[in-house]
């Protein structure tokens, strides 16, 4: 198994935050509908990562957290964990991204922004390395 799954499996840990943890297991499930398709875990595992990273979660290929409803419902489920998660991003950088300001008008958009946000950063900080950024 790959060094980017073992990180995957590890994220979801009792010490972590329900935020990772859920967001761990989300992946590792895109990643094993991916298997079925490819056969190989590995390959499969590094390029899910790395096309989010690359292109973002708005492209439809996080099947997952797609539609307004399953972004949503991820929200609520971890809104103050997001927040904070947000609040940690805009104090080490100085900067909040554009799209969750420019979502601000509609709470679904808002909600659905925040959970693409958050997921790919935890993506990023957590899994970037695995696969070159």
């Amino acid at each position: 198994m790959s060094e980017l799954v073992d990180k995957l499996n590890e994220m979801k840990s009792e010490d972590n935050t329900p935020l990772i943890v859920d967001t761990a297991n989300l992946i590792l499930e895109e990643i094993n509908d991916l298997v079925s398709d490819t056969q190989d875990l590995d390959v499969s595992a590094e390029k899910f990562v790395s096309d989010i990273l690359e292109h973002g979660m708005d492209t439809g290929q996080f099947g997952r957290l797609t539609i307004y409803e399953d972004t949503i419902n991820f929200y609520e489920s971890h809104k103050e964990d997001m927040h904070e998660y947000l609040g940690d991003f805009i104090s080490e950088t100085g900067e909040t991204p554009k799209y969750i300001i420019d979502a601000l008008e509609t709470y679904d958009g808002f909600a659905n922004n925040m959970t693409w946000f958050v997921v790919a950063q935890i993506m990023y900080t957590e899994l970037g390395s695995f696969v070159g950024y």
